[in-house]
């Protein structure tokens, strides 16, 4: 398998950005075993860039990994364009995947806002450890699903860390319906053209798309 391209700097993953690389090296300092640098860069990424969906915005300088550093808050897509960044800039393989899902604890504000409870082409990162692709979502920090009463997604390196589907009092939460493939850059004008199709009202917004 050739992992060349999913160690390389791209247009959104910015794996060479000395902001990204700081940030990398603060929180894997000292430590050799690409296991270890996954599940610490996981947890720094988690936690340390909130979600917020209302800063959904396809503006392609708004989705590099430099900006979502900077801002510490986002939505699911460029949070994993950061997650995948730190990764490679540890030298360790990573990808970019996507979802729908159905979010059955969705608010009724975002619920209002987007017409729907699915969540089209939620992002997510695909790290290579021990010859396997691993899913992992960081989009939730520790803070919101407290918030949520929802468990927060834990990664040991080993298994795919993605979203429960209960909530702690065994309701419903999220339910992976379709899976998109994997990329080794944003395929924005994929993403955005099934955004239009998913929801055309939010999107005749002109300052939230290319």
């Amino acid at each position: 398998m050739d992992l060349d391209k999913y160690l390389r700097p791209t247009q959104y993953i910015e794996s060479d950005h000395s902001d990204i690389i700081a940030f990398t090296n603060n929180h894997i300092a000292g430590v050799k075993d690409p296991k270890t640098k996954a599940i610490r860069l996981f947890y720094a990424v988690r936690d340390n860039i909130k979600y917020d969906p209302y800063t959904f915005n396809l503006k392609p300088d708004q989705l590099k990994a430099s900006y979502v550093l900077k801002q510490k808050k986002t939505y699911c897509v460029p949070k994993a364009v950061l997650m995948t960044s730190v990764i490679r800039a540890a030298g360790i393989p990573a990808r970019l995947g996507y979802a729908n899902l159905i979010n059955h604890t969705i608010s009724n504000d975002l619920k209002t806002i987007l017409n729907t409870n699915v969540l089209a082409w939620h992002g997510y990162t695909e790290v290579y450890l021990k010859d396997s692709w691993i899913r992992i979502t960081p989009a939730f920090n520790v803070e919101l699903c407290k918030y949520l009463n929802v468990p927060p997604v834990e990664f040991d390196g080993e298994s795919h860390a993605i979203f429960p589907s209960a909530d702690n009092d065994g309701n419903k939460h999220m339910e992976y319906i379709e899976y998109h493939g994997t990329f080794d850059d944003v395929p924005l004008e994929t993403i955005v053209k099934s955004m239009m199709e998913h929801y055309p009202m939010l999107m005749k917004h002109d300052e939230l798309v290319p």
